[in-house]
């Protein structure tokens, strides 16, 4: 096969595939063409009180983080090690789902 041939093949493939995306994008922006300073208000509103909701529950995990990280009277070194250990992992885990949840109230103020 003539490598003319072959390259205008692969184009065309290229080409129409980037004409069924578009067609796509275009088809799912049409349908959030309603109202939409009613919605970007609504979510203003909602994605304040969630980002509020976040900071408190952040801040009561570094406090706690803060609490648990402190050394207790008459606990040995290995113990207060491992318990640091067991903490940090479980206070990097509760970081992460907080994260999430940011992400989660980004995404939903998007999808509105």
């Amino acid at each position: 096969m003539n490598s003319l041939t072959k390259k205008i093949m692969i184009y065309s493939l290229a080409c129409t595939l980037q004409v069924g995306l578009g067609a796509t994008l275009v088809e799912a922006a049409s349908i959030r063409s309603d109202a939409p300073q009613q919605i970007v208000q609504l979510d203003h509103r909602g994605r304040e009180s969630r980002q509020g909701e976040h900071d408190r529950r952040q801040h009561a995990e570094y406090a706690r983080h803060e609490r648990e990280m402190r050394r207790r009277d008459r606990e040995s070194e290995r113990d207060w090690y491992a318990r640091r250990d067991r903490e940090v992992y479980r206070h990097n885990r509760a970081m992460n789902d907080l994260e999430i949840f940011l992400v989660g109230v980004g995404i939903g103020a998007i999808l509105r």
